[in-house]
Order: structure tokens, then sequence, then C-alpha cells
């Protein structure tokens, strides 16, 4: 597998590029196979590309997300990855 490397002038370009890649591949999954799923990290880099990634016409009630690195910390807790997404992905 070659790794490829992209470079952008910004993070918001990079989050844009982000979005529209992972709604092409959600999408050819659900089209496939009728469901998908999205293993996302928490802390704040990734939450400008899950505020556009929400917004994309998908069938979102088909699509399981998990995180992939939660928090040892209180499901209340401000800093709980889970909670991040569910803010900013899962509206």
């Amino acid at each position: 597998m070659a790794i490829r490397i992209r470079e952008f002038a910004d993070r918001t370009r990079a989050a844009e590029a982000l979005a529209g890649a992972l709604q092409a591949g959600l999408g050819a999954a659900l089209a496939a196979r009728g469901k998908a799923a999205l293993v996302v990290s928490g802390g704040s880099t990734p939450a400008p590309m899950f505020r556009l990634l929400c917004g994309k016409p998908l069938a979102w009630n088909r699509i399981d997300v998990l995180a992939s690195d939660e928090r040892e910390v209180p499901p209340d807790h401000p800093d709980r990855n889970e909670a991040m997404i569910r803010r900013e992905l899962l509206q």
C-alpha cells in the first residue's frame, strides 16, 4: 500500500478535503452494504472537520460512529471525547 501525503494551505482546507473524502467513502459503503462505520479520534483537532461532515447529505441513521481513543473520565466530564463527537458531529 502506497502512502500518499497531501499538503494544504491551512487547516480549513485540510478539514474540507477530509470531510469530502469521508463523505465519499461513507456514501460508497452505504451504497454497497446499506450501512457504514466511522471510527474517529477525539481531542480538538478533528472538530472543524466534524462540523463540515455533519452537514453532508448522508444516511446518518445507518452509520455507526465509534471513538477510537476515549479518555478515562466520567461520562459527563467536559474532556470526554464522546461529548465532543456528539456536539460537533452527531447533531
